[in-house]
């Protein structure tokens, strides 16, 4: 068995794939294997992956139809042998220890999952570290287990270990994007331990041109049903900390809104019939939720959202009539 299974999903991104792809076989953990799913890509993605399998016997690439970066990960999840799996998005980077200090933390701590730090590497060259940095530094430093609360939506800023992915049958729902969203609620509900690693990074990419972070129709209905799937998931476990419900819900929240109004204002195709579809969607699953007299006393607005009155939200998010 390898020490990490890193599954990397392909689409489209020739250009930046030899960054990912170097930063990968020059890890310093050597005992990896580096799963690489083409999913379909039009242009010489797969070319470049089979120039570097043919140079690194750890790299297996795997190729099928174009059926989104969901359905690629749980192919990779398929095919890994690791003791522990990490991920990385194919137009990112990371340093070169990165892995060997994620596994050595997790294995020393034997815990479900290792956290480490993100660098968000933009077009002009600047850089900004991730919100969650300053909280993996101090409990770095003060030698504290991350909670159920210190996670954001991302997967790929941590290695988790495959008998606990397995075990609570962790996997990715596909056809949609922001499907890391679900799974890193189950990881955040279920893990034991979550532990941070300091003093190496992950590079992501961000604005690039065709990113699936970019907001379109997809972007805005995926939102919702992931919400939705989410939200149920809240619902039927048991949290055994208030605090930690809330947070999942508060999260739903945000987003929902965010992208509602974000849809609204640039996306054509967000068409008043849709919005109206989405807006009951999102109601139905709030109603069903605990504790929203807190959510509200936080976001006045809510109250139109959970007595069904769509144009009064708008504009009270808006802050402008007739719409």
């Amino acid at each position: 068995m390898v020490k990490v299974s890193v599954i990397v999903p392909v689409y489209n991104v020739a250009n930046f794939l030899p960054q990912c792809m170097d930063s990968l076989i020059n890890q310093t953990l050597r005992d990896i294997e580096i799963i690489c799913i083409d999913d379909g890509s039009t242009d010489n993605s797969l070319k470049v992956l089979q120039q570097y399998a043919d140079i690194d016997s750890r790299i297996k690439v795997i190729s099928h139809n174009h059926m989104g970066v969901g359905s690629a990960r749980n192919t990779g999840l398929a095919f890994a042998n690791g003791e522990y799996i990490g991920f990385v998005d194919s137009d990112d980077w990371i340093d070169a220890d990165w892995y060997e200090k994620l596994y050595m933390t997790a294995k020393k701590s034997d815990a479900d999952v290792a956290r480490a730090l993100i660098i968000q590497e933009f077009p002009d060259g600047t850089t900004q570290e991730s919100s969650l940095n300053k909280k993996i530094h101090n409990c770095a430093t003060t030698k504290n287990e991350l909670s159920k609360q210190d996670n954001i939506n991302v997967i790929w800023d941590s290695v988790y270990k495959r008998d606990f992915l397995l075990g609570n049958k962790i996997n990715f729902i596909f056809g949609y994007v922001h499907e890391d969203v679900l799974f890193q609620t189950q990881v955040s509900y279920y893990a034991d331990k979550i532990v941070p690693v300091d003093n190496t990074n992950y590079h992501y990419r961000r604005k690039r041109a065709g990113q699936i972070t970019e907001t379109n129709m997809l972007s805005v209905t995926s939102t919702f049903y992931i919400n939705h799937y989410l939200l149920d998931f809240a619902n039927m476990v048991k949290y055994k900390n208030r605090a930690d419900y809330i947070d999942v819900v508060s999260r739903c929240i945000w987003r929902a809104d965010d992208k509602f109004l974000y849809g609204i204002k640039h996306v054509h195709d967000f068409t008043p019939e849709m919005q109206k579809k989405y807006f009951n969607m999102w109601r139905r699953d709030l109603l069903r939720c605990k504790y929203l007299v807190s959510q509200i006393c936080r976001r006045h607005w809510l109250c139109y959202v959970l007595v069904g009155n769509m144009k009064a939200y708008i504009r009270a998010r808006l802050k402008k009539s007739g719409i």
